[in-house]
Formats: C-alpha cells, structure tokens, sequence
C-alpha cells in the first residue's frame, strides 16, 4: 500500500512537472514571437530613421570571437549567469511573501546601483563578477534590513505593482546596450520587448516557481547565443 501510494505520487509529480515544461515551451515561443513582432517594428522604423539599429553587445562578442573555450564561456554566462543574475535581481520579488519582495528588491538595486554608479571597470580591476558582486551586496542589504521590515503577505494588486515596476526597471536598464535614440519611438522600440518578456518571466515565476521563470529566460537567451553562432 505504502509503495503503491509513493509510486502514485511520483506519477503525478512527473505529469505535473510534463506541464510545467509545455508550458515552459508556450513561454519560450510567446518571447520569441514578441522579439520577431519589435525586431521588424525597428527596421520599418529605421528605414525611416526614425530607430537607430545597434547589435546587442553579447552579439558582437560572438562574432569576434574564434577560440571555442572563449565561446563556451560566453555561452555558459548567457545561458546561466546573466539570467540567473536577472531573474533573481527582478523577478524574485514578484511573489506575495514580504521576505522574498525584501530580498528581491534588495538584489534589483545593487544591480541598478552598479550600472548607476558605472562600477563595471572598477570591479573588473579588482576581479570581482558582476554577478556575485550583485547577490553578495543584495544578500547583505538584505540581512541589514529584515530586522526592520515587518513580515506580512501582499494583496493581488500589491502584487501586480510590483511586477510592473520591476519589469520596468528591468526594461530600463537595457538601454545601456543599445545606441542612444533620437525620438521617442526609438527607445519604446528599445523599451517595450523587454517589459513585455520580463511580464512572462513574472508569469513564469507567480505560475510555477523561480527556476521556471530562470529556465525560461536561460531559453531564450541559449536561442539567440546558438542563432548569433550560426550567423557569424
């Protein structure tokens, strides 16, 4: 009975897990079908130079580099550093417990204080990551301020709040790695995929949990990494 009743278990753990992969997959397609939609936005709007084109950084590193152990490292950063770094920087907080939303906010303003404060050079000279740089400040802050923070649950629209504002912020912060625009349009170009596809990595994260919405994220940027190889 008692093996019967773990196996029937494991059974259900495997079809919900199956679910959550599809669905995983559905995500996936949703990002790359927002990307496709902007992507030709952008060059109907450049033809008009109302949209100046810039390759993404992570793009041009691709193209100019030759050694495989150096492109496995690119690939390993893109696929598991940077979205783990983001995810945790701007969709940790989308959840309705008061500590995670503490801890979530606490790494997205060591990442947004890092890039404010232009501290790339600096911890690059002293062979720090950016990413451990990031947790290590966000896990401190966060241990300094727990003491004060009182613990308690965030309402549906508490929630919602806080998933626009992060996703914002982490729009934001990519206009860092695209050229400066000269009209409005061209940074809603910029701005909107990347709002639009956090929102999905927020569903991700709400719908079945943190490594999902990473897993996601780690998806879509394995795609493009594998895409800019095959171009190069």
């Amino acid at each position: 009975m008692k093996h019967s009743l773990i196996k029937i278990l494991s059974l259900e753990s495997e079809v919900e897990k199956g679910k959550r992969l599809k669905e995983c997959s559905r995500i996936f397609l949703s990002v790359l079908a927002i990307h496709i939609i902007f992507t030709t936005i952008g060059l109907i709007a450049a033809k008009f130079d109302l949209y100046i084109k810039s390759k993404h950084p992570n793009s041009v590193l691709i193209e100019n580099t030759e050694d495989w152990q150096a492109l496995f490292l690119i690939f390993f950063s893109s696929t598991i550093i940077h979205p783990l770094t983001e995810e945790l920087s701007f969709r940790f907080s989308n959840s309705i417990q008061s500590n995670q939303v503490l801890l979530g906010f606490c790494f997205m303003s060591a990442f947004v204080l890092t890039l404010f404060f232009d501290l790339n050079e600096l911890l690059f000279t002293a062979k720090i990551p950016f990413s451990l740089f990031i947790i290590g400040l966000g896990l401190a802050t966060y241990l300094l301020l727990r003491i004060v923070v009182p613990q308690h649950k965030f309402s549906t629209s508490g929630l919602f709040i806080i998933i626009i504002l992060s996703n914002l912020v982490f729009a934001l912060v990519h206009l860092n790695v695209n050229s400066t625009q000269e009209n409005l349009l061209g940074y809603f170009i910029i701005l909107f995929p990347f709002f639009f596809v956090g929102c999905l990595y927020s569903y991700a994260r709400i719908t079945m949990g943190f490594s999902y919405a990473f897993l996601c994220h780690a998806m879509n940027n394995g795609f493009f990494f594998f895409l800019n190889l095959i171009m190069k």
